[in-house]
């Protein structure tokens, strides 16, 4: 479990975790932290006893778990009315009675943020228990809100149970591939069965709840053309119901931009861009409340369409997004454009503005910010371009130090076709003799067995597999 951990650490949480390991224990020989490095750099760690190594280990996971909840505390505000509750606890356990109701106070305040049930009624309870010391407590009202909160629970619940259940019928039903699975009427089946039917349409809370439960797991299967009909009907019918409001704009933007993907994903991209059209004019309702809040997301909704059937123009749109104002403020948002046009280019033959675009990104600082993952990627995708362009002196000291920056990453299961493309790399841009084709020919084999094309286009900055096949192949 340890190893697991580790290997799930962005460089920040590692980073974190020895800066508070320092401060508790300042001896320069740090076993726990040589233990940390050698876990984290996949290197053996030298021991004699294994119960002190059992120990160690536990230390470690101990510490690490202490840094985790320190560092990541304040992102959720249901975290903070936890760490109030325990507080509020501690006190009054010690009879301190006053300094617990103001931290349950300060607990509610933050649980009211989130509204999450679960956490009110642990709450609303602790109020409860208090007021047996504290007289001045509303415990009326407290029991009330109880009672509010778990019935809240319950139908929360009930919807969960539901979507488990629709999630485990589409896993094990072989029909489902075959795209005739009755997704609606199973769904209205289930709720029928195990939810109050009656509630959950006169709850919206409940309704959205469903909604974002069958989308995403629609999205995780990839089931496109499921998704893109249960968000046209949930649409209608919100739409019907007059449930779309000011309120709740950005569910029905949410939904529109949802669909625009999904017919995208089915190769139907003229409906696509219809639905732009819809996501243009919606951006303006309101008085454009959310006009600039989703405007990267309508020029990337022409911006992919436009790659399938005007590479040219969408180019064009491309270069007007990146001098928008409001794109540039997200630095996050300017860099998916650049990538876009450095792959528009690459797609069109254009490998020398292909490389110069990728390369002035890398060689920027807009990438410091971005997770590690993501700028190993942007970096093997600039020597793939670079390969291309034929540029192997270069590459001869380019892929070496990147497979070497980014080592760690690299060793990780979910990167094993990186891996695998600096494998393939390191052999191809020296010349090929028989052993090294035949070397060479497994890699190609087992990374062409891990994604297909489709699955590629999703995950990669550059398609590897489409790569492999326009470049490597036919050296074999």
């Amino acid at each position: 479990m340890l190893e697991d951990i580790i290997s799930q650490l962005e460089k920040e949480e590692a980073r974190y975790y020895k800066l508070i390991a320092q401060r508790t224990n300042g001896s320069k020989e740090r076993k726990d932290l040589s233990l940390f490095d050698s876990i984290r750099q996949g290197r053996r760690f030298e021991h004699e006893n294994e119960n002190a190594l059992y120990r160690l280990r536990n230390r470690v996971f101990q510490d690490l778990s202490h840094s985790l909840f320190m560092q990541h505390l304040e992102e959720d505000p249901s975290y903070v009315a936890l760490e109030y509750i325990f507080l509020a606890r501690l006190f009054r356990s010690r009879q301190a009675f006053s300094i617990a109701h103001k931290y349950l106070r300060k607990a509610l305040r933050m649980a009211q943020k989130k509204d999450d049930p679960a956490i009110l009624i642990i709450l609303y309870s602790d109020f409860i228990t208090l007021s047996h010391d504290l007289p001045e407590i509303d415990l009326e009202d407290y029991i009330r809100l109880r009672k509010k909160a778990e019935e809240s629970l319950r139908q929360i619940q009930d919807i969960d149970n539901v979507l488990a259940l629709l999630t485990h019928r589409i896993n094990t039903t072989q029909s489902f591939s075959q795209k005739n699975f009755p997704l609606t009427r199973e769904l209205e089946s289930l709720i029928e069965k195990h939810a109050d039917p009656e509630k959950l349409r006169g709850s919206l809370q409940l309704r959205l709840k469903v909604y974002r439960g069958v989308s995403h797991l629609l999205l995780r299967k990839n089931a496109y053309a499921e998704l893109e009909t249960y968000l046209k009907q949930t649409y209608e019918t919100f739409e019907n119901e007059s449930l779309f409001t000011r309120n709740t704009h950005t569910i029905k933007v949410e939904m529109i931009i949802y669909r625009i993907n999904c017919l995208f994903k089915l190769d139907r991209f003229e409906d696509s861009l219809g639905q732009s059209l819809l996501l243009e004019e919606e951006l303006e309702s309101y008085q454009g409340m959310l006009r600039n809040n989703y405007r990267f997301y309508l020029y990337n909704a022409r911006i992919i369409n436009y790659s399938a059937i005007d590479p040219e123009r969408a180019l064009k749109i491309i270069k007007d997004a990146l001098e928008d104002p409001v794109i540039r403020e997200n630095p996050q948002h300017h860099i998916y454009l650049q990538i876009s046009r450095t792959q528009l280019l690459h797609q069109l033959g254009r490998i020398q503005p292909a490389l110069r675009q990728i390369a002035g990104l890398v060689h920027s600082r807009s990438l410091d910010h971005m997770p590690e993952t993501y700028v190993m990627k942007v970096e093997l995708a600039e020597i793939l371009i670079r390969y291309e362009k034929g540029d192997f002196d270069q590459l001869e000291k380019q892929i070496p130090s990147w497979a070497m920056r980014f080592e760690e990453v690299l060793q990780q299961d979910e990167f094993q076709r990186e891996q695998l493309m600096a494998e393939i790399l390191i052999r191809i841009i020296f010349h090929l003799d028989k052993d090294k084709k035949e070397a060479v020919s497994r890699l190609c084999t087992e990374l062409l067995e891990l994604a297909d094309e489709s699955s590629a286009e999703d995950t990669d900055i550059l398609n590897y597999v489409r790569w492999i096949k326009k470049n490597v192949i036919k050296l074999l």
